[in-house]
């Protein structure tokens, strides 16, 4: 038997008796706790699945500690359980389905949802948002993830779609916003620009539909309509469209009587859109030179680049940081952030334009 702390082909003879000692003292391989965390993700104990979920993300190699972000831990996870990265990501959408029906299920009942529940949903998102799967689009969609979404529009414009046209539902005789919270998301997937470059025919399906919901009765949908055409604002027929809008919209509400606020938002909102002004227009872009992720105005930004946006400086620098990776190995994200702290909770300003 070679023992493996010789080198070359030198052979020493051991007492059976050692061989076997040996075998003994030898530590049992240790199981991966992944699995036991995964399992408990369906539990029917809400704070059984958070517990499981905090743990989960901890095996990532890098720790809890730090300003590590959940993309980071999430990449860190499957990174370093790569045999399992397929079962994570399969359990934690399918976490995410289960609680964003239980989340629905209490609300079309006018019931409260828990603290625990609203929380473990909002984690739970956000990991699964890491992911960048396609299959996620339902999960994210049930709870109200627009950068989620966002960043698989591709597979998911046609979900986005199907519940923007979806009944409204109350929840305690008030709406919920789903239609609108969709038309947003539709209005996110037209601020990855190269996103939209790669998949022809993508942008005129986003257009088609925002076009249709500036006709909406539901002044809401009107207004965030109008929002989300602002980067196709220079295309002819959205132009004509949101010009009219601007000029002589006037909402009317079951009673016929005209609601003069709800009418001023959605023309301002629309006026807006035409010309948007200068802190509405920055944009999140990698410098070619050194990587770095920089919140820029619009007049500084090349099409070419990797862009996300247009929000305010503020939004753009949240939309950066949601990006952000540390540790250097998703080449899509923002790696280097300037200035240093902008993603340190408490501590860093809206980067400033260049």
């Amino acid at each position: 038997m070679r023992h493996p702390f010789l080198s070359g082909t030198r052979r020493v003879a051991l007492p059976a008796g050692f061989l076997l000692a040996t075998a003994w003292a030898q530590p049992a391989p240790q199981e991966s706790p992944v699995g036991t965390y995964l399992q408990a993700l369906s539990s029917p104990d809400v704070p059984t699945r958070g517990v499981a979920l905090t743990s989960l993300l901890a095996q990532n190699g890098i720790g809890l500690k730090g300003r590590y972000t959940t993309q980071s831990r999430v990449s860190g996870l499957l990174r370093t359980h790569p045999r399992q990265a397929e079962q994570i990501r399969s359990a934690l959408i399918a976490a995410l389905e289960k609680a964003g029906a239980e989340y629905e299920a209490l609300v079309g009942d006018d019931r409260q949802v828990s603290e625990d529940l609203a929380e473990y949903c909002n984690s739970l998102s956000d990991a699964v948002s890491a992911l960048r799967d396609p299959r996620a689009a339902q999960g994210l969609l049930m709870t109200g993830n627009l950068q989620g979404v966002a960043d698989i529009c591709p597979s998911a414009v046609d979900r986005i779609i199907e519940r923007a046209r979806a009944p409204e539902r109350y929840w305690r005789g008030q709406p919920e916003g789903i239609d609108s919270f969709a038309v947003e998301a539709l209005g996110f997937c037209l601020q990855r620009p190269g996103m939209i470059r790669a998949n022809p025919g993508l942008e005129n399906r986003i257009k088609r539909e925002l076009l249709s919901d500036l006709d909406s009765p539901d002044w809401a949908v009107r207004t965030m309509a109008a929002e989300a055409l602002t980067p196709l604002n220079r295309d002819a027929e959205v132009h004509a469209k949101l010009e009219r809008l601007a000029t002589t919209d006037a909402y009317r509400g079951p009673d016929g009587a005209t609601n003069g606020s709800q009418a001023f938002r959605v023309r301002e909102t629309a006026q807006r859109a035409l010309s948007p002004p200068e802190a509405f227009t920055y944009y999140v872009a990698r410098a070619p030179d050194t990587g770095a992720c920089q919140v820029r105005p619009s007049s500084q930004t090349n099409p070419t680049e990797a862009l996300f946006g247009p929000q305010t400086a503020d939004g753009a620098r949240r939309n950066m940081c949601d990006h952000y990776d540390p540790i250097g190995h998703e080449p899509a994200l923002c790696w280097k952030v300037e200035p240093p702290d902008a993603c340190t909770p408490g501590v860093g300003k809206a980067p400033q334009p260049r």
